[in-house]
């Protein structure tokens, strides 16, 4: 599922919808009247305007609005698949620096060793 944004600057609004592909087959969700809505677009047509939005708010509300999503995510421990891979390549770079500082220190005793005799 993804998340489509748009800011209307005409009416000072910004606009949600969510997209669901499964397959070729892609529907954009709304609501109408409180209740959800799936049309299914053909092709590559782009008619999310005329899609009612699942949420539509001011523009001034809309940042801190998607900031106390991203929050409550987070305290959820839900986060994006781009922070899951970073957090796993920090991780990796971690034990390869563990991996080199006992390397190094591995070396530096047998030189140290080897001076003294």
């Amino acid at each position: 599922m993804e998340l489509i944004v748009e800011k209307d600057y005409t009416r000072q609004a910004t606009r949600f919808w969510l997209k669901e592909k499964r397959g070729d087959q892609v529907d954009i969700i709304g609501q109408i009247n409180g209740q959800l809505t799936a049309t299914r677009l053909n092709g590559f047509e782009l008619v999310a305007a005329a899609i009612n939005p699942l949420l539509e708010m001011p523009m001034p509300f809309a940042a801190d609005f998607l900031a106390a999503v991203a929050k409550y995510l987070d305290q959820e421990g839900i986060h994006p698949e781009s922070q899951k891979l970073l957090e796993g390549k920090l991780m990796a770079s971690e034990r390869h620096l563990n991996d080199l500082r006992k390397h190094f220190d591995l070396l530096f005793t047998q030189t140290l060793l080897n001076h003294d005799s």
